[in-house]
């Protein structure tokens, strides 16, 4: 195995997430905390890819030795006086700052692990790493909370990106899960409906007329499991609350409870039980006039009015066949990748 190629990649992503950091650097922080921080991301992250116990440890040890000396001595001439002045000269200077690293990136792993955040995307532990880093890299309080919420984006878009390229350069290839055809459906549906009613929609009902569409279609095949159900509903409510609510993440009450998501999650099951209902009633009765109730209605929620009836209902089939075609495509890729597994 080519090791190198992988201390090389660490190293150059390290470098790049350092100096989007020190963008947002107040001028009164600790330095070594940033270092320590962009370690611990760069290392945590390499467990996108499987390696060997071995394989893992010596791309780590290879990476941490030279990226603390090139930081600390090479890049940093400063250092040099502190170093001549260490009783123990420079070995004894760098196994100091080795020592408080390892133990710094022990409490980020043991508090927030970064990569479960991302496998899992749970926002919640990404802000969790964020908002200890932070607390750390900030010597002065007041600087932290507009610190740690300009570095959440920042993280998590270094994050999947550092992911997506280490994965093709392991040579592994990139299959588009279930869940993720689903969101895009869910948002095509959306711009689908824009491009042709040219009126403002409420963008919530929108939404919720959106995600009825998607979820009925997969819960009505056998091939989709109640947990990629499940996954989709959780990711599909989270997007649709971080876009219209800015101040994401939000204060939970005193039960644990995020009363903005609460909120949406609440309007879209009652939203869910009126389609549902029509739709029933649809398969059950006079089915033409029974379809016109359930667009008319679906219009009055969207746009206030049910002048949109037809237009929703011609869009219909055209919704369906891109759930179908999404569906197929992520079944022959998958079947494809299990034939060359054989």
């Amino acid at each position: 195995m080519d090791t190198q190629k992988y201390i090389d990649f660490l190293l150059n992503y390290a470098e790049l997430l350092t100096e989007k950091i020190k963008m947002l650097l107040p001028d009164d922080h600790e330095e070594l905390e940033v270092l320590y921080f962009v370690d611990y991301v760069t290392c945590d992250l390499l467990q996108a890819i499987a390696l060997s116990n071995d394989e893992h440890w010596q791309i780590i040890d290879e990476y941490l030795k030279k990226h603390l000396f090139d930081e600390l001595v090479v890049k940093n001439l400063e250092t040099m006086t502190v170093i001549s002045k260490n009783p123990g000269g420079p070995t004894a200077f760098l196994n100091e700052k080795s020592i408080a690293r390892s133990d710094r990136m022990n409490e980020y792993k043991n508090s927030a692990s970064l990569i479960t955040g991302m496998i899992e995307k749970n926002d919640n532990i990404i802000h969790n790493l964020v908002n200890r880093g932070s607390g750390y890299i900030c010597s002065n309080k007041n600087d932290k909370m507009s610190f740690k919420k300009n570095l959440f984006p920042i993280i998590k878009e270094h994050s999947e990106n550092y992911i997506e390229s280490i994965r093709e350069l392991a040579g592994l290839v990139k299959i588009t899960g279930i869940v993720d055809i689903m969101i895009s459906q869910e948002n095509d549906i959306k711009r689908k409906i824009n491009d042709e009613i040219n009126e403002i929609p409420d963008k919530e009902e929108l939404y919720h007329y959106s995600y009825y569409l998607v979820y009925n279609f997969y819960k009505n095949i056998d091939v989709i499991s109640p947990k990629i159900l499940k996954d989709y509903s959780s990711e599909s409510l989270d997007s649709i609350v971080k876009s219209i609510i800015e101040d994401f993440p939000f204060p939970l009450d005193q039960n644990g409870i995020d009363k903005e998501t609460s909120k949406v999650l609440a309007m879209r099951n009652d939203r869910f039980d009126d389609y549902k209902g029509m739709w029933n009633q649809i398969e059950h009765g006079e089915k033409s006039t029974m379809m016109a109730m359930f667009f008319g209605f679906a219009s009055q929620y969207i746009y206030g009015k049910r002048n949109h009836m037809m237009s929703l209902s011609i869009l219909y089939p055209e919704v369906q066949d891109l759930l179908r075609t999404g569906l197929e495509t992520y079944l022959n890729v998958i079947t494809e990748e299990l034939k060359k597994q054989l």
